[in-house]
């Protein structure tokens, strides 16, 4: 297949849905060789924060001269960005080429009788097959959605298994609490394995140390409140944490929960990668760089991207907003999907009269901005529904004026659209 063919393969594999369990993952990576038998892999999970806590392991072994891949979804800019190499993404060249493998791969199993894999078993296979192929020194795999029944979850042994902030999303698959979500999180903690988490809810902890007293494994919890803020404003954190002094180019104060715990995972890998070295850790983690997570793309007035879309994520991107722009004045722009829950992520967000513009993004699950502006609208906010983006960016930023916010948030589909949309009309 060339490129364009491999796509219109992965636009089939939607068809399938979502379907929990491992038993087809299985059959593809066994026909493809169990590639992801022969990685070394740090396996991550968690509600938020999964890709940055992954960008920051990820760059911080490639500055130590590892070869490190990293596979996350969904893509917000560009498909290939799922697939990274030391930060550079798949060819579209090798992309055709892994993908004409899966395919190939994915016919085998229909013709014995089995169901097609869905679009993120094909992925996960992909990344794996890419990965061995290039022969990585290190793969860091983020699950798609829970653990336990995550296709990436035929992982087996993992070097070091994370978990990252867990709260209430995905709950028609995942459960109702945050017990039983944590519980389907934990399901990638294997015998006698390293686990780091973050600083959870106690209801939270308390599953993860039962689940790592089962396997045997060591549980380390990071915890992000010793960290200390030397500097924080909206683009990037200083800290100090266990007296060695730490910068991210990521704003908000959940950014340095999640440099804290990747710092715990990194003590860990040290044993096994002895270039992993402070110096390494404190340079790999100044050089990360995460697109479309409070990210400011301009000015006058600022304009920020954020993925926040369920209800965790909105309490932190809220604090972080509380503490930067007090006083300012802040216009939103929000597009979300029909399956989160986006009445509660209102509440947390908006305050009576706030001005919201909203979008209908491309994806299947979207709900229409239409909608989203009526159950705005009955609680107190003046939500308008915009047909395109470039009218939304541009009522916001003249209602917002020159030393106003704007603040572009929600589901990830829409942020590609809104940052071409705004270079478009700001160059």
């Amino acid at each position: 297949m060339n490129y364009q063919e491999a796509m219109a393969f992965l636009e089939e594999t939607k068809h399938y849905g979502i379907v929990p369990g491992l038993s087809s993952i299985k059959r593809l990576c066994a026909k493809l060789g169990d590639p992801q038998d022969r990685l070394a892999i740090v396996h991550i999970a968690g509600t938020n924060g999964k890709g940055a806590v992954g960008k920051m392991i990820a760059s911080v072994m490639t500055k130590a001269g590892y070869q490190t891949g990293h596979f996350a979804t969904p893509d917000v800019f560009c498909y290939e960005e799922i697939f990274q190499i030391d930060g550079n993404l798949i060819t579209k060249e090798e992309l055709a080429d892994i993908f004409t493998d899966v395919r190939n791969a994915c016919l085998s199993i229909t013709k014995e009788g089995f169901p097609h894999p869905t679009k993120f078993e094909v992925e996960a296979g992909a990344a794996f097959l890419w990965f061995d192929r290039k022969k990585v020194d290190l793969a860091v795999i983020e699950v798609g959605m829970g653990g336990i029944e995550d296709a990436t979850n035929l992982i087996q042994k993992p070097l070091v298994s994370v978990l990252t902030a867990i709260g209430m999303d995905h709950m028609q698959y995942l459960g109702g609490s945050l017990a039983e979500i944590a519980a389907k999180k934990a399901g990638i903690i294997k015998e006698n394995c390293s686990v780091v988490t973050q600083l959870q809810d106690e209801e939270v902890l308390a599953v993860l140390r039962d689940c790592c007293e089962k396997k045997n494994s060591r549980l380390t919890v990071a915890d992000g409140s010793k960290a200390r803020i030397l500097m924080g404003t909206p683009t990037e954190n200083r800290f100090l944490y266990e007296n060695e002094e730490y910068e991210i180019g990521l704003g908000g104060r959940f950014q340095v929960d999640n440099a804290v715990n990747a710092i715990e995972v990194l003590k860990i890998l040290q044993k096994t990668y002895p270039n992993v070295t402070q110096r390494t850790i404190v340079q790999g983690l100044r050089s990360v760089v995460w697109p479309g997570r409070f990210e400011r793309i301009g000015s006058g007035p600022a304009f920020f991207l954020d993925g926040a879309h369920n209800p965790p994520a909105a309490r932190r991107l809220k604090e972080s907003l509380n503490i930067y722009f007090t006083g300012r004045k802040i216009v939103y722009i929000m597009g979300v999907l029909a399956d989160k829950s986006f009445d509660e992520v209102a509440q947390i967000m908006f305050e009576e009269n706030d001005i919201v513009f909203t979008l209908t993004s491309k994806s299947p699950r979207a709900l229409p901005g239409e909608e989203l502006a009526m159950v705005l609208q009955k609680q107190g906010i003046k939500a308008t529904f915009c047909k395109e983006p470039e009218e939304a960016i541009i009522r916001a930023a003249d209602e917002a004026g020159v030393d106003g916010v704007v603040l572009a948030f929600g589901t990830l589909s829409h942020l590609g659209d809104l940052r071409r949309a705004y270079e478009k009309i700001y160059g």
